[in-house]
């Protein structure tokens, strides 16, 4: 007898399947339309007939196939589909590996021995997904376009989406991500977080450097086998002749913050750089088993031009800001000045 491929076999079970389904509710439908109204619990017991049917012709199927057809469903198709079937095993222990974002195309486990296909998810089971993966090992958090005015109180609470949190929320994204983990934070090897925060403009803003993963990480990590890495960045999608108020406010607070670490843990590396003709400032600290980095730029390629012409200008305005107090603590919210 000649096997048939089981990708073949698939498409042929399902058009099977879906044939059944469609001559069933096409019996109900005649049944409905041609005969006098049945009674709720009539139509129930026929809708429950026909999908019994449904679901004892998927019984018959060889447990190979199962799991095939299972191989092309997403984490909640797969879990629903393990926990209504014992017989399809699952196969979640292949999974070390987990990124979620606040790109739904992005949120994903993997198989980094490259046994199984990634399988996707939606941001909102991610606790779920980590906590079913016994063998997890890394996980990334991705937050594309965070929002820059999210209130840090609200942000404690761990319904809302990723990209809904702020970067000053009391110990940050690891906070959160930690909670979510449960027992699988003891088996990880690796926790990475990418967190971009896109404004239109930084006219007329204080804007504060965001230290709580950093020090919530400090508190939490240092004597981990765990590597955490943290990437934060402001982008402006404008240049203005007052943007220096909040540029001289964001170096204030990361020389702070370099301060404070090298006063706490003299094995840090730290690197600050300024580079006023591109309008970019960048922060890294670098710990045994903690490496945390903040940047600020401008999106527009075209004001590098805008930028350049300007620099003797930003940088005596930069000279100005030196006498400038900051208004809020370091860590803490800065919103908006209202003009």
């Amino acid at each position: 007898m000649r096997h048939l491929p089981f990708c073949h076999l698939s498409s042929l079970l399902f058009t099977s399947l879906h044939s059944q389904m469609e001559d069933s509710s096409w019996k109900i439908y005649s049944h409905v339309h041609h005969s006098p109204i049945p009674s709720p619990s009539s139509l129930f017991l026929s809708l429950e007939s026909s999908y019994s049917s449904f679901r004892m012709d998927l019984n018959r199927l060889p447990d190979e196939l199962i799991q095939e057809i299972d191989s092309f469903l997403p984490f909640e198709d797969s879990f629903n589909l393990q926990s209504a079937y014992p017989r399809c095993p699952s196969v979640l222990s292949f999974y070390d590996s987990i990124q979620v974002c606040d790109d739904p195309n992005e949120c994903f486990i993997i198989d980094s021995k490259g046994r199984k296909e990634r399988r996707s998810f939606t941001e909102s089971n991610f606790s779920l997904v980590a906590r079913s993966l016994i063998n997890l090992k890394e996980v990334t958090l991705m937050v594309k376009e965070a929002n820059p005015y999210a209130i840090p109180s609200t942000s404690l609470n761990s319904s809302i989406p990723f990209r809904e949190m702020s970067v000053y929320s009391p110990g940050g994204f690891v906070s959160r991500l930690v909670s979510q983990l449960g027992d699988s934070l003891s088996r990880l090897s690796s926790i990475t977080i990418h967190i971009d925060v896109s404004y239109e403009t930084i006219k007329n803003q204080i804007l504060c450097c965001p230290q709580e993963d950093l020090f919530y990480a400090l508190r939490s990590f240092t004597l981990s086998n765990c590597k955490v890495l943290i990437q934060i960045s402001f982008g402006a999608m404008e240049y203005t002749d007052f943007d220096y108020v909040a540029r001289h406010s964001l170096m204030t607070g990361m020389k702070e913050t370099i301060k404070i670490i090298e006063t706490t843990d003299p094995r840090a590396e730290v690197e600050f750089v300024i580079d006023p003709a591109q309008g970019y400032t960048d922060m890294t600290i670098e710990l045994p088993n903690i490496e945390y980095s903040f940047s600020f730029f401008y999106y527009n390629p075209s004001i590098c031009d805008a930028v350049e012409s300007k620099d003797d200008k930003m940088e005596s305005e930069d000279e100005e800001c030196e006498n400038i107090q900051m208004t809020y603590p370091l860590h803490s919210f800065a919103p908006p000045i209202q003009s």
